[in-house]
């Protein structure tokens, strides 16, 4: 797997003489290298699906954290920990007494939580200090059980065979990071065990091993896997890793529509800056800003075996209250598919004269983020588009009928002592939006989707509402979606119905009551 995925990021260095170019290049990487330069301190990253997370959540929402980027996570335990020093910092004692107490309880629970990375945090203008020490610990032990009676249903095909999506969907037994849950029992049992190798070298490991019933005529399964296991090294303000773990770029509770938390991790080399940073001169505008690129194999479990995932993600938080973000997916090569010099690869990977559907597919995302501090209210926006290659004159169907949009609203720290959270969310997928061209497993890993599990023809609204007390949380929410049945074809720049198959709807509702909230000691969630 390593050799496929080093050949895919070697990489010429392309002539460059225009003076101005160079010195703002180099600026930018001076103003990505000087946050904490010679302090390399590395830890293993929390979990996407942690409760640590929605404790982060509550405090970025009531102003406390503000130097965090929202869209891209998972986050280090270094990171939380400087979360936490900084919520710490505004929680002074004088405003102490006028914060409602479901904050003050997250930060609590995030400094019993991180109190060893907190302790190894370097102080302010502290560029000696020694950081993390070396250590191995035992983070996790967990067992789930599962009944269902949920058949997965199948992607139909929208219009050519050969654009069809080879995925399957189902809201119950998915949307957990790619584990498996029978359409029947399912038992499993993981652990989640990290060590800091060095200062700057920190690794992580989470097996899981499952059993499960007979389920639409198969037999019972029993099978083992690697849900993350990777090693993680810092030099300066930059991070690199190498193995499986489960990256995702959004703001919605599922994450967004290129990265979600629908399939399991990927199995990558990743680059991305340890904190956000602020670029030097005019650029200093965008506020903090946080990137990442990875190169990533999607395995053998599809039409185009070792096919390469190429993902670029960038986020800028230009005022407290506002954060953008934009991505770019790419996904080519593989056995069977077109053939294209470096040169090509290279220009069509960033768009540059990009060589068409039949080097690669292609997928362009954006994001939006608005908080409303006075009544903590988050509002935010993100959509995924393909064909890029289009003319502009066929953007509305690039917009609307080919691509993925997801939007909603969230009041967060509602009541006197600020508990309840209440959100809304609307999801809507075109025609192709997951799929295209030779690709014909789409953008999927091991027959999931990677991106809005909703899938493609299909209309979605979440409502919700949690209560969070300072040992358990009770949540409710309430499903309608709508998934077309018609199938079309493209028709100059539109599309054409050429068959009106019934539609299916599915509602759901669901309840979540969770003790122990992550801390210390056993959690429960039913």
């Amino acid at each position: 797997m390593w050799g496929k995925l080093l050949d895919m990021i070697r990489m010429t260095k392309p002539k460059r003489s225009v003076l101005p170019l160079t010195l703002s290049l180099a600026a930018i990487v001076v103003g990505f290298l000087s946050p904490g330069a010679a302090a390399a301190q590395a830890s293993p990253y929390v979990s996407n699906r942690d409760p640590a997370y929605g404790d982060l959540d509550a405090l970025v929402a009531a102003g406390l954290v503000q130097n965090v980027i929202m869209s891209q996570r998972p986050y280090s335990r270094m990171a939380f920990a400087r979360f936490a020093r900084e919520a710490r910092g505004k929680l002074t004692d004088a405003n102490a007494s006028d914060t409602k107490a479901r904050f003050v309880e997250a930060l609590e629970r995030l400094e019993q939580r991180f109190a060893e990375e907190i302790a190894d945090l370097c102080l302010p203008g502290e560029d000696d200090c020694d950081g993390p020490r070396a250590r191995v610990q035992l983070r996790e032990v967990s067992a789930d059980v599962t009944l269902a009676d949920s058949p997965y249903r199948a992607i139909p095909t929208t219009r050519a065979p050969e654009d069809r999506v080879d995925a399957s969907v189902n809201p119950l037994l998915q949307r957990n990071q790619g584990r498996v849950l029978a359409d029947s029992w399912t038992g499993a049992a993981e652990l989640a065990l990290d060590a800091v190798i060095l200062p700057g070298l920190a690794a992580h490991v989470r097996p899981r091993v499952w059993a499960s019933g007979p389920s639409n005529g198969a037999g019972a399964t029993q099978d083992a896997t690697l849900q993350d296991a990777y090693v993680r090294g810092v030099l300066g303000n930059f991070s690199l890793e190498m193995g499986r773990n489960h990256v995702v770029h959004g703001q919605g509770r599922e994450a967004g529509p290129i990265l979600s938390h629908n399939p399991r991790g990927l199995d990558m080399i990743r680059l991305s800056l340890k904190r956000p940073v602020r670029l030097p001169w005019i650029l200093g505008v965008f506020g903090p800003i946080q990137g990442s690129a990875l190169v990533a194999d999607m395995g053998d479990n599809r039409d185009i075996p070792g096919s390469k995932l190429l993902f670029f993600e960038l986020s800028a938080r230009p005022h407290p209250n506002f954060e953008f973000g934009a991505t770019l997916l790419n996904l080519q090569g593989g056995e069977g598919a077109v053939e294209g010099t470096f040169w090509e690869r290279f220009k069509d990977v960033f768009l540059i004269s990009p060589q068409g559907k039949e080097l690669s597919d292609k997928a362009l995302g954006i994001d939006f983020r608005l908080t409303l501090p006075g009544p903590r209210m988050e509002i935010f926006l993100e959509g995924q588009v393909t064909d890029l290659n289009e003319k502009l004159d066929h953007l509305w169907s690039i917009l609307v009928n080919e691509g993925v949009w997801v939007g909603g609203a969230k009041f967060v720290g509602l009541g006197t002592e600020g508990r309840i959270d209440l959100w809304l969310e609307g999801h809507r997928a075109g025609v192709i939006p997951h799929t295209h061209h030779q690709f014909t497993s789409g953008l999927t890993l091991d027959n999931r989707l990677l991106g809005d599990p909703l899938g493609p023809m299909a209309t979605g609204w979440e409502v919700g509402g949690t209560w969070r007390g300072s040992d358990q949380a009770i949540s409710f929410h309430g499903n309608w979606e709508l998934y077309r049945g018609d199938v079309f074809r493209r028709v100059g720049l539109g599309w054409e119905r050429v068959a009106d198959n019934p539609d299916e709807i599915r509602v759901r509702v669901q309840a979540d009551w969770s003790r122990g909230m992550g801390m210390t000691g056993v959690n429960t969630t039913v």
